[in-house]
């Protein structure tokens, strides 16, 4: 009897733990269906292009993801602490968002370097992939400048878990 209790406890332990993991890999999905989508539409520069990439609450049940891509000859004044790096691009996550702490574990961590290469701030224009998730990590909507229905089959070719609410 003892011995089916542990087993039954680390079946539901492995269960949680394998519920977490596939949780965090639907952002990392999403993190690279983006990225190709912005590859099949531009050549990227592995040098001076960065991701900057950032989760905050919305509710206690949904939260909002924000994926940019900027290149690092137009930062200026960015403050991090450290560097990550997925698919050969370096990635930024603003700490001070309540819900980034889940972002620090999807990427590869890099050594630091100064990547702000701008000598002045600029005023531009930065549109996020702005995506809101529920506290399952599925994808509830998605806003961006580019249409949906173009980066719908990235998000699909990569697996990417969509709520039953998912809003077109």
């Amino acid at each position: 009897m003892r011995f089916l209790r542990l087993i039954l406890i680390f079946l539901l332990i492995s269960c949680k733990g394998q519920n977490i993991e596939e949780k965090r890999d639907n952002l990392k999905r999403i993190t690279q269906s983006y990225i190709d989508f912005k590859k099949s539409i531009g050549k990227f520069d592995t040098e001076n292009d960065v991701i900057l990439i950032g989760a905050n609450s919305i509710d206690k049940n949904t939260y909002w993801l924000d994926i940019v891509f900027d290149n690092s000859n137009t930062l200026y004044g960015m403050d991090y602490k450290n560097l990550y790096q997925i698919d050969r691009l370096k990635v930024i996550i603003f700490k001070d968002l309540d819900k980034s702490q889940l972002l620090e574990n999807l990427f590869e961590k890099i050594p630091y370097e100064n990547l702000n290469k701008a000598k002045y701030s600029m005023t531009y224009d930065l549109v996020p992939f702005h995506t809101e998730l529920n506290n399952k990590n599925e994808v509830l909507s998605i806003k961006s400048k580019y249409p949906i229905k173009d980066i719908l089959p990235f998000l699909r070719k990569n697996k990417v878990k969509f709520s039953k609410d998912y809003i077109d």
